[in-house]
């Protein structure tokens, strides 16, 4: 008679540890392992429960887990199990060339690094964790990444560059706080398909958020783009002492919508530089064919900055097509938007932007050789500046946006905002047609969630639909069932009522059916400066029309309609803009 051996059968377990658990234990909860056991018995499926207590060995994992069996490390309660106050240098949690890896409800403070990867890692989940007080520089690092970095629901305190992520495609961070970091919150550089969303960062250290190229010089160069940062509060973020901006930003083919922006030196600063230091570049090379939309800038200095440090072209970079459309724009002083040396007007298109103003006050400041001398600075109107770059700059208008409570941080809009169902659309389908793939001037407004999260739900004419991928070479989308379209239909983002609005939140939620996803937009901004004079606070506007004299340059009695001095008739100035829109190349046309 043979007798056949077969090999065991690999099985999920769970498995309990503790701060004095024994390697010689069970591993149950009566009789729990050491953390060292479980990094080195854990499989592909099991569970280890930290129970509660400061351990003072790092979550190591030894071996990956596998796609449908991950290897994942939970606190029993949450934020109980804690890995603080190490004296030595090894982080928290070391994940470096692991895959598959869930870490889960920790706490951790005090130490060098909270986390540590430095190559090869990919799908690796953090989320409900708390970490706060980390020694070093990218305080949690994951250098070298592949795909699928998820980091949702923790908390981030006063790291340096707190959470850092390079490289790699699918990541998505969301659900996040992040509060005070030495330089910067949140960094993403060279990466793909990524999204970023319903986070809140303030950071008084410096800034909220840095989006950059790989330094390293690939070919071809390993961008940051295709990414969307949406719904998510940033600032406050002031620092007497060092520039603080909301984000730093130098990335490629993305969208950033539904933000808000607040009470910081610089709201959105669209950075562009090489060649000063080369252990930099070419991290900022490359910042061009951005979609900059619906988001509110409040609170900020100069509101919106275009910063052209040192142009690259001759390295190969490039600073163009960059477009905002549909935006707020609160700002303290008249520096509203910035166009910075050795940057020009034409370096930003800035479209059906609403700036709380007067008209006829200066909010544009260009400063066109380094150093703010009264020889080389100009302040502009936006009658000016409409008129001096009318491609680049047209139908803005200038009134008070009457937010419901922006003191307590409620952007939505009043009834009676002129800002309600007035967007303009996106793009236009190029040619009329039938089916399921709708050609466009413009896809780059649109994502198909990337596999990761919801795709766009968006208005094609008047049709409501769902797109179910982007192709952005070919400027198509493909929707979830056939329809049919004019040739010039506006295509929108979803939206309720007549049209959709100016700003970062819909008057009225879209229609929030199966249909739809969650579109909400930023999950909170409150602690606004209530002297801002934005004409939020009283349903009629009343205390907005007053007339009264203007506060930080900006005065609270306007409600103003368009601003028509630099196009005469609505009509006359819609139709050359449509014209100008035809005649642009096809990845710069905007209009809708």
């Amino acid at each position: 008679m043979t007798t056949l051996f077969l090999p065991r059968l690999a099985r999920a377990d769970t498995f309990y540890v503790a701060p004095n658990g024994s390697a010689s234990a069970p591993g149950t909860a009566a009789q729990p392992w050491s953390l060292d056991k479980a990094n080195t018995s854990a499989k592909a499926g099991d569970t280890i429960v930290l129970l509660d207590g400061n351990y003072q060995t790092s979550i190591a994992p030894a071996s990956n887990g596998s796609a449908n069996a991950p290897i994942t490390y939970r606190a029993q309660t949450k934020h109980k199990a804690t890995l603080s106050n190490w004296k030595n240098g090894d982080p928290a949690v070391l994940l470096t060339n692991r895959s598959y890896i869930v870490v889960e409800g920790i706490r951790s403070e005090s130490v060098n690094r909270w986390i540590y990867a430095i190559g090869g890692q990919h799908h690796i989940t953090i989320r409900d964790c708390y970490f706060r007080d980390a020694r070093g520089w990218e305080s949690a690092r994951f250098r070298g990444s592949g795909d699928r970095i998820t980091i949702t629901g923790c908390h981030f305190e006063r790291g340096s560059d707190s959470l850092h992520i390079r490289e790699g495609s699918y990541h998505l961070v969301e659900n996040n706080s992040f509060v005070d970091a030495s330089h910067t919150s949140l960094v993403l550089m060279g990466v793909h398909r990524s999204v970023v969303r319903r986070n809140t960062l303030r950071n008084d250290g410096q800034k909220c958020m840095e989006v950059f190229s790989m330094r390293q010089v690939y070919s071809p160069p390993r961008k940051s783009e295709h990414n969307v940062i949406e719904e998510n509060v940033f600032g406050p973020c002031v620092n007497n002492k060092k520039k603080s901006s909301g984000i730093q930003y130098a990335g490629n083919k993305s969208i950033l919508r539904r933000n808000v922006f607040r009470d910081s030196t610089v709201g959105m600063n669209w950075a562009h530089y090489g060649g000063k230091d080369g252990g930099d570049d070419p991290e900022a090379w490359w910042t061009e064919h951005n979609r900059f939309y619906n988001n509110v800038v409040y609170g900020c200095a100069q509101g919106v900055q275009v910063h052209v440090l040192f142009r690259t072209v001759n390295k190969g970079g490039s600073f163009s097509d960059n477009v905002m459309l549909n935006n707020i724009v609160v700002g303290k002083t008249s520096k509203q938007l910035v166009i910075d040396w050795d940057a020009i007007p034409s370096d930003i298109t800035f479209i059906n932007n609403t700036i709380r103003s007067t008209l006829g006050q200066n909010v544009f400041w260009w400063l066109d050789k380094p150093g703010a001398t009264e020889d080389h600075e100009k302040y502009l109107t936006l009658a000016e500046i409409e008129a001096g770059y009318s491609k680049y700059y047209a139908n803005n208008s200038q009134h008070a946006p009457l937010f419901v409570d922006a003191a307590s941080g409620d952007f939505n809009l009043q009834a009676g905002s002129k800002c309600i169902d007035a967007a303009a659309p996106l793009t236009r389908t190029t040619a009329a047609g039938s089916g399921k793939k709708v050609g466009v001037v413009d896809a780059l407004f649109f994502s198909d969630g990337f596999g990761i999260v919801a795709p766009d739900v968006v208005y094609v004419g008047k049709v409501r639909v769902k797109i179910v991928s982007v192709d952005y070479q070919a400027n198509q989308l493909t929707l979830d069932r056939s329809i049919s379209w004019a040739a010039g239909a506006g295509v929108f983002t979803d939206y309720a009522g007549v049209g959709p609005d100016v700003g970062a939140f819909e008057s009225s939620p879209p229609a929030g059916d199966s249909l739809s996803p969650d579109l909400g937009g930023p999950r909170d901004a409150s602690t606004h400066d209530a002297s801002m004079g934005d004409g939020s606070g009283s349903a009629d506007g009343a205390a907005s029309d007053a007339g009264s004299a203007p506060r930080d340059g900006i005065d609270d009695g306007c409600r103003c309609s368009t601003n028509a001095s630099a196009g005469g008739d609505g009509l006359l100035l819609l139709a050359a803009l449509l014209l100008l829109w035809w005649r642009r190349p096809s990845a710069t046309r905007r209009r809708r």
